[in-house]
């Protein structure tokens, strides 16, 4: 999640008052789904790739960066995702949700992405002398290789068995320069090594679907002129500090007003739906319910939901 507000904001809504709670309100950014619908907030995950043998580098180029690209927006760029391979059997059904359940339990991740690409027949355009003066590098060919690739995502914290899929199509165009005129056979032995750019590339872009998107939601926190612990908190809040702001409200539940403690109980439930700890935020927020439930109670318990079967 991010967080923009200004220090004006937050001094101007702290309003001095007598003994009824004041409020304060920021602006967050809210991480959502991505664009495909998959959520990796507070997983694990894997990417596991289909290697025939032939295309092994262009695989593993597409599977470390599309490893990589999701590391860098739901990690913090921490390695975080394991890249596998499985080799290829001919007949067997990788869109099969109990593949890919048995792929999550060995790989140990909550949400696996199964890759598996189809190359179709490769093209050779003719043999040309080459502009480099190198002995090595003095004719140049550019094969041209049509592929499918098929990607089958499970969410096992989601439940339901369910297996999405997606599909994708593209060219790869790979320049081939060697010593002499050589035939087909020669090129395309050739070829394959030589694609792992292809395939970071390629990982790179198919990721972009599975990327967080962000939506901006107010929400709105309670403060009393006394004791200081409410301004502690709430300045802790505003500087994005939740554990802070949480041991600053916790030193205000030893009251017998329960107004005050609700609304105390209130702030811990937010910023525990901060740090993505819905259950606890549901814990909290039951307490002051039963305390004195405030009038923002409902609105937080809704989001809080939501989350939930996110």
């Amino acid at each position: 999640m991010r967080k923009f507000t200004s220090a004006a904001l937050f001094a101007a809504a702290i309003i001095v008052g007598a003994c009824s709670p004041q409020t304060f309100t920021m602006n967050v950014e809210m991480r959502s789904p991505s664009e495909s619908g998959v959520d990796l907030s507070g997983k694990s995950a894997s990417v596991v790739y289909v290697d025939d043998g032939k295309d092994s580098e262009f695989c593993r180029g597409f599977s470390d960066a599309f490893a990589k690209t999701l590391e860098e927006d739901y990690f913090g760029g921490q390695q975080a995702i394991g890249v596998y391979k499985v080799d290829y059997r001919e007949g067997a059904d990788y869109s099969c949700a109990d593949t890919l359940k048995n792929l999550s339990v060995d790989t140990d991740g909550d949400v696996v992405f199964l890759v598996h690409p189809h190359f179709s027949q490769m093209t050779l355009s003719e043999v040309y002398p080459s502009a480099l003066s190198s002995a090595d590098s003095a004719y140049i060919v550019y094969a041209k290789m049509p592929f499918t690739l098929n990607m089958y995502v499970y969410d096992a914290p989601a439940g339901g068995g369910k297996v999405q899929e997606f599909k994708g199509t593209s060219i790869v165009k790979q320049p081939v320069f060697s010593p002499e005129v050589v035939d087909e056979k020669k090129l395309n032995e050739k070829v394959w090594p030589m694609l792992a750019p292809q395939g970071e590339t390629t990982g790179e872009r198919a990721a972009q679907k599975f990327l967080s998107t962000w939506k901006n939601e107010q929400y709105t926190m309670f403060y009393f002129d006394s004791p200081q612990a409410w301004n502690t908190g709430g300045q802790a809040a505003y500087e994005y500090k939740w554990a802070k702001a949480i041991k600053a409200w916790m030193t205000l539940l030893d009251t017998n007003d329960l107004q005050k403690r609700s609304c105390a109980e209130y702030n811990i439930a937010v910023a525990c739906y901060m740090l993505g700890d819905y259950d606890l935020a549901t814990k909290w927020l039951d307490q002051s319910d039963t305390d004195a439930k405030t009038v923002l109670s409902d609105g937080l318990r809704k989001r809080i939901n939501l989350r939930k079967v996110k």
